[in-house]
This record gives structure tokens, C-alpha cells and sequence, in this order.
């Protein structure tokens, strides 16, 4: 899964919850289902709901409670997939509920980070800010460099969105540099350091870094087009679309070095 080969990550799952069924091991078997759900959230929605709802229904049957909040966070993350966000913040809000009276603070920034997202995404920017350097303050405490990243990107996003562009240009640079330690993808950085450049007056290199984040999404290729949307005809401007989309397609000749080398010299 880590690795992002699903075939094989399907067939090891799928062993194992036949496992897990035939000894009736229902820790095991719960856990699977969540994996499973996680695995093909993106690809098999249906699927995903039908593990999730199960592994949820197990952990509570047996009293997991750690298990029940980490399959109402992974049941949320489908819901914003499928854009119900009102859904999603629900199973949020339970599921940090449940993590806070554990006094789970690992859990808790992870959750606080997904919602944070929710919050940013309806225009409830100073919620979701808040969430963001909750998440921060927890990091602070417990470290992890992953969630340290996605509270300064959260930051980042938030920034953006309200304008804020010299700390959402410092918020990218951290979650950069975070991102870097853990060894996780920058899939959205370059749009974000994108559409800062046109608010500089660099148009055609703004636009060839959002290019490049469209073609080099990730997992995140829903994601990136509704934020490319977002900003579209700030970053387009008085560009007819198909000039804009001809720049944007010289994006496919860079290389993330590249970008965060030239986002260094205009740090300086």
C-alpha cells in the first residue's frame, strides 16, 4: 500500500481477511477491512464504504475504541472524496471525540488536520486555521514530521485562500522542508508556490508550476483539479484558456528540483 502497488496490496489483503474469517479473529479482521477501505477509496468507492462500515460495526461490537475512531477518520476521508462534506465533518467530530477522551494526541492532530481541510474547503478559513496550528501545538509536543506538514500546509492553503501571500510563501517552505524528513510526496506544493508567482507578476512561471502539479498529482488528482479550478481565472487572467493551458503544458519539463531551487533564490 505504502508503495502504492494495489494489485499486490489487494491480493495480501484479501489472504487476509480470509484468515482472519476462518480463525474468527475479529481485531484482525476489523483492521483488514480498514485497509482494505483505505486501499480502495479512491478507486472503489462502494467497496470502501461497505469495509469501513463494517470494520466500525466490529470495533464497536468488541469495544475498540481506538480502532472505531481510526475507521470513522477513514470513512470521512471517503466522504470528502465524495463530496459530502457535511458527512464527513461528523465522522470527524466523533472520531475526535473518541481520540481526546483516549487522550490520544497523535490521533487527535491527524483528525484535527482532516477537519481542518473540511473547514478550509467550505470558506470557513479562520476554522480551519485554527485547527491547522492545533495541530502545530500537538506536533510541538509528540513530533512527527508528516503531521508537522500537514499543519504548515494546512497554513499554507489558508493563507492562500485569504491572500496572505508572503506567510502562505513561508508555510509552503515549511511544509516543504517537513515533507523532505518524512519522505512524503510534495504533490501540492508547486501549485500553491504557482499561484503565489502570478500574484508576483510571474505569470508564465506561475502557470508552468501549476502544470507541472497537474501532471504529478499523486494520488491527489481530484484534489489538485478542484484547486486549479479554485484559482483558474486568477491565474489565467487575460489569457484566453487555450494560451494559459499551452503554458501550463511546458510545466511538463520541469522537475521538483528545479521548482524548490527556484522557490530558494526568491526566498533570498
Amino acid at each position: 500500500m505504502w508503495r502504492d502497488e494495489k494489485e499486490e496490496a489487494r491480493r495480501c489483503l484479501g489472504q487476509a481477511l480470509d484468515i482472519s474469517r476462518e480463525l474468527d479473529d475479529k481485531g484482525t479482521r476489523l483492521f483488514v477491512l480498514r485497509q482494505i477501505g483505505n486501499l480502495e477509496h479512491r478507486d472503489d468507492p462502494a467497496t470502501s464504504r461497505r469495509c469501513l462500515e463494517e470494520s466500525i460495526r466490529l470495533a464497536r461490537e468488541i469495544g475498540d475504541r481506538e480502532s472505531e475512531a481510526n475507521g470513522l477518520n477513514s470513512l470521512a476521508n471517503l466522504a470528502m472524496f465524495e463530496d459530502r462534506p457535511a458527512e464527513a465533518a461528523g465522522h470527524y467530530d466523533r472520531a475526535l471525540e473518541i481520540v481526546r477522551e483516549m487522550g490520544n494526541r497523535y490521533s487527535e492532530a491527524m483528525i484535527l488536520g482532516n477537519l481542518g481541510f473540511v473547514r478550509a474547503d467550505a470558506g470557513n478559513l479562520a476554522e480551519g486555521e485554527q485547527a491547522f496550528r492545533r495541530v502545530l501545538a500537538i506536533t510541538r509536543e509528540t513530533g512527527g514530521a508528516a503531521l508537522r506538514a500537514m499543519g504548515e500546509y494546512g497554513l499554507a492553503v489558508t493563507h492562500l485562500r485569504k491572500g496572505a501571500n508572503a506567510e502562505a510563501w513561508e508555510w509552503g517552505r515549511k511544509a516543504t522542508a517537513s515533507l523532505l524528513e518524512a519522505g512524503a510526496p510534495l504533490t501540492g506544493n508547486p501549485l500553491i508556490f504557482g499561484v503565489l508567482m502570478v500574484r508576483r507578476g510571474d505569470r508564465e512561471t506561475g502557470l508552468r508550476w501549476i502544470g507541472f502539479a497537474q501532471r504529478n498529482p499523486g494520488r491527489f488528482g481530484k484534489e489538485t483539479e478542484a484547486d486549479i479550478a479554485r484559482h483558474w481565472e486568477e491565474v489565467r487572467g487575460d489569457l484566453t484558456r487555450e494560451e494559459a493551458e499551452a503554458i501550463m503544458a511546458k510545466g511538463a519539463d520541469l522537475t521538483m528540483e528545479e521548482i524548490l531551487a527556484r522557490v530558494e533564490e526568491e526566498s533570498r
